[in-house]
């Protein structure tokens, strides 16, 4: 099964954002050439030995060659210089059984609502709102005023997503909240419309997502605790809604936050460099996130106790993929041969990645560059895997591990480096995870915040408008990323601005321009009546508040006597009347 090229995937995700897929010929810097550098990972660094770290000096030296296999430093692994013939029939691998798309109710999802609701349900909105109220409850006797903190519905939370969707599509996520409200033509008037800004920041205030009264006693068995049934929930609906490609990729994304959090992680590398760490599986055809998995650190004893070794949670992020002849990308944290001889014979998928040199495995002569030619290459083969060393440059060495290469293949199209095809798979299948994270900031809903639970959330929206898209991209037509957001965001608050416009005590021009962007015609010009008693003027706005009698002839609406002209009844009918054309006599 060949590789396709990818270089177009990302451009009907997102007109904006320039993901830099590689083709054969591409060199771009945020797709590195394992020519230029070595994809690293520098998760649990202090759990794993240095690269140069070989024991003792005498063990580097070992570079057995006894005629045509080499043994690794441990003494045992045998790897041969050809490819290992095998008896009979080849074995069967990657050979994909379940087609990728949508499937279930995402297979009918068309509207961009539906595609949405296939991951963020009405269950996960009922947790939200229920949670919501019990902490509301709770703070309700800080108030003086009812009305400023009653109860929330699931019409105001979705409309509350909305408005978080429409400040990301727009940019605005980082921008001070109360811009958003402006009255002066800077602001957005479908957010205004949807609800006021007091509001706005009160629910974002008391969002909550789990049971705050037995809070204690579940945070005693799992560090999650405060976040943990929403997450689950949102993963379940993405594994339940769509079948990923046949290459996935497994690796670490992490998500911005320097508050006080007990799974907080320091990464240097990365561009937030702290933040809470979430290990990802993401299908590098389309970028759907198919699994997650929150690093918590050391969990207490309990049912939410795991291993967090770089075994452990590969094995745990492609469990929902088992058997089902796929290929998974992982990086030198994750790689190891124990792992791929296990995921190839245990869940019949094969795995491609980069290894550390501080592998027990590796043959000595591998990790070495003495007497080696710049893009020379060394095979290790058994009969379950292949090992191999390329020097890209002086003095630099990468080793890459693969169970779905069984021979010494190269790339052709690379020109005069004759790059290995191990290499130039890798290359083109190690960052489906780094797209995703630049999908998420490029229309980031995150708003600054303290609370780690909230911050998780936000990315679990990011992450849900990308899977939305693909399910509505697969179902229907290819569509800008950013008109989907926008989009979605209207859907999500027209029923709440719907419920706002028939108040009593809503201020008239709120009514008005609601029913405007709903496309209800306003009361006034259905009757064809002039309105009794005081209203206010609509030229004046609610700033001024001037309060009138008087009412346009025409339209019906409130003028004031400063908007408005006196005249008389003579001269509108002179402008009635129509105009007498005088022929004068011709001879």
């Amino acid at each position: 099964m060949g590789t396709e090229n990818t270089s177009n995937i990302c451009k009907w995700l997102d007109e904006d954002l320039d993901v830099g897929i590689e083709n054969e010929s591409d060199d771009e810097s945020n797709k590195e050439d394992l020519l230029n550098e070595v994809h690293d990972s520098n998760s649990e660094q202090d759990n794993e030995e240095e690269d140069d770290d070989y024991g003792d000096g005498d063990e580097r030296l070992m570079s057995i060659n006894d005629g045509n296999c080499y043994t690794g430093r441990d003494n045992t692994t045998i790897w041969q210089e050809e490819p290992v013939s095998l008896r009979g029939r080849r074995r069967a691998q990657n050979i994909v059984i379940h087609l990728p798309g949508p499937k279930r109710a995402a297979k009918n999802a068309r509207t961009h609502t539906e595609c949405f609701d296939c991951f963020i349900d009405q269950t996960i909105i009922n947790v939200i709102v229920r949670c919501t109220n019990i902490y509301i409850e709770k703070v309700k006797r800080n108030y003086g005023r009812d009305r400023d903190c009653k109860l929330t519905n699931d019409v105001e939370i979705r409309a509350l997503l909305g408005i978080l969707y429409l400040a990301g599509a727009l940019k605005s996520g980082r921008l001070n909240v109360r811009e958003l409200w402006d009255k002066n033509g800077t602001g957005i008037e479908s957010i205004y419309l949807t609800m006021t800004y007091n509001r706005f920041q009160f629910l974002l205030r008391c969002l909550r997502f789990d049971n705050i009264h037995d809070r204690q006693e579940r945070k005693e068995i799992d560090k999650l605790a405060a976040v943990r049934e929403v997450f689950e929930l949102f993963v379940q609906n993405s594994q339940r809604c769509y079948i990923p490609s046949e290459y996935v990729t497994t690796d670490e994304q992490l998500v911005a936050f320097r508050g006080r959090c007990p799974m907080k992680v320091y990464i240097p590398t990365k561009p937030a460099k702290y933040g809470i760490k979430i290990f990802a599986m993401v299908d590098v055809k389309t970028y759907y996130t198919h699994n997650l998995e929150i690093y918590a650190g050391i969990q207490p004893d309990g049912p939410f106790h795991q291993s967090n070794s770089a075994h452990a949670v590969v094995k745990r992020l492609v469990h929902p993929i088992k058997g089902t002849g796929r290929n998974v990308t992982t990086d030198n944290w994750f790689t190891s041969i124990p792992l791929c001889l296990d995921l190839l014979e245990n869940d019949k998928i094969t795995l491609v990645g980069t290894l550390k040199k501080n592998k027990r495995e590796i043959p000595p002569h591998f990790t070495t560059t003495q007497d080696r030619e710049v893009n020379s290459t060394l095979f290790g083969f058994n009969e379950n895997c292949t090992i191999i060393s390329y020097v890209p440059k002086k003095n630099k060495t990468v080793l890459a591990l693969s169970t779905m290469h069984y021979d010494k293949a190269m790339d052709e199209e690379t020109g005069g480096s004759q790059k290995p095809e191990i290499i130039f798979f890798y290359n083109r299948t190690k960052c489906a995870v780094d797209v995703l994270d630049q999908l998420c900031s490029a229309y980031d809903v995150s708003r600054n915040s303290r609370r780690w639970p909230l911050t998780i959330f936000f990315d679990i929206l990011n992450i849900a408008g990308v899977n939305a898209l693909v399910v509505y991209s697969a179902n229907k037509q290819k569509i800008l990323r950013k008109n989907f957001l926008k989009t979605l965001a209207l859907d999500l608050m027209k029923p709440l601005i719907s419920e706002r416009i028939t108040q009593q005590t809503i201020p008239r021009e709120i009514k008005r321009r609601g029913e405007q962007l709903l496309g209800i015609p306003q009361t006034g010009q259905e009757e064809g009546t002039r309105p009794e008693g005081i209203g206010r003027c609509y030229m004046c706005g609610r700033t001024r508040n001037k309060s009138t009698r008087q009412s346009c002839s025409q339209c019906l609406k409130r003028i004031c006597p400063t908007h408005s002209d006196v005249i008389c009844l003579n001269c509108v009918e002179d402008m009635h009347r129509p105009t007498q054309i005088i022929e004068s006599d011709v001879d």
